[in-house]
């Protein structure tokens, strides 16, 4: 593990809000997409101009017309003809490059309407698909977020199915094909899926410091369940890639070191869940920190913990061994 990046990431603060994390950014027609509507979109930019033409086309044509952009590099010309195309939709454009996870906070503080569907500018809706029956559903459960059945490019099935598992004390995730509807996932993969705006607020949203969109994405979704959220996959909500599947890093890296602090190193204190510092010094070997930097670290990811504890009902070991794959 490269101990300089790392330092680096550690001296930031965990954030505890969604928008925590200041970014400068430009609108182009800032007052489009702001509808009174019960379903907004945030389109993520990846790939090639056509495909965002096409998604643009593909929502419109289905009724959704609350729809915000959200670029991941700095503007450029492509998006303000772009805009001229679309002039109802908002254009958002960081000044930075910045982390997926990152771009969806930013989405979301763009936007007013309860729930928000997030998809990638290279993926598309299946069908002219209903979304009335599953907002209801969404408004009657505590679900965080309603992941879709997706189909890569050649129409196969992607196993979407996030399984948390530990073995021999390695923390992974298996994936499962989808076979039933309303299956739970740990995550929802590709961070696409539609999110409860509320609850995707209360809960911190994405958190910017982790760098990998494997970890970041598992972050999200893990917190979210330790929080009594639950995250669904719905078989009749399909969205098919137009080019090729994204490959996860599941590495444990540097962005792991933040997920385990905040996630599998919790325990049941005497306060309720807590970051013991019996587990420093596990930690400090771990990250490749010198005693001084994991120290502070630590200490602000067990200060994190302290501050959101009371949204914590139950432990991470226990969230993980009473999971069962449905199949």
């Amino acid at each position: 593990m490269s101990t300089q990046p790392y330092a680096e990431i550690a001296m930031n603060i965990i954030p505890s809000t969604f928008d925590e994390h200041k970014i400068p950014y430009t609108i182009l027609k800032k007052n489009a997409g702001e509808l009174n509507t019960e379903l907004s979109v945030i389109v993520l930019n990846r790939g090639a101009k056509y495909y965002l033409f096409s998604l643009f086309q593909n929502l419109i044509s289905i009724g959704l017309n609350s729809i915000v952009f959200v670029g991941n590099s700095k503007r450029n010309l492509e998006f303000e003809s772009l805009s001229a195309e679309f002039p109802d939709i908002k254009f958002v454009t960081p000044a930075e490059e910045i982390t997926t996870g990152e771009m969806i906070n930013l989405g979301i503080s763009e936007v007013s309407s309860e729930y928000v569907l997030v998809i990638w500018s290279d993926s598309r809706l299946m069908q002219s698909y209903s979304f009335d029956d599953l907002l209801k559903k969404l408004h009657q459960k505590n679900y965080i977020c309603v992941a879709p059945f997706l189909i890569d490019e050649n129409n196969v099935p992607l196993p979407v199915q996030n399984v948390p598992s530990i073995s021999a004390s390695n923390f992974t995730t298996e994936q499962f094909p989808v076979k039933f509807d309303f299956t739970k996932t740990i995550y929802m993969f590709d961070f696409i899926g539609i999110y409860n705006r509320i609850k995707f607020i209360d809960a911190g949203g994405f958190d910017y410091t982790i760098k990998n969109p494997y970890w970041q994405n598992l972050d999200f979704g893990f917190r979210s369940h330790l929080y009594g959220s639950e995250i669904i996959i719905s078989n009749n909500f399909k969205i098919k890639y137009a080019s090729e599947t994204p490959i996860e890093n599941v590495s444990a890296d540097d962005s792991y070191m933040t997920f385990y602090l905040k996630n599998l190193a919790l325990s049941l204190g005497n306060n309720g869940i807590e970051l013991s510092w019996k587990m420093f010094f596990h930690y400090a070997k771990k990250s490749g920190l010198n005693l001084f930097n994991a120290y502070k670290y630590f200490a602000k990811a067990a200060a994190w913990v302290k501050l959101n504890n009371k949204k914590i009902n139950q432990e991470p070991a226990k969230l993980i061994s009473k999971w069962e794959p449905l199949v």
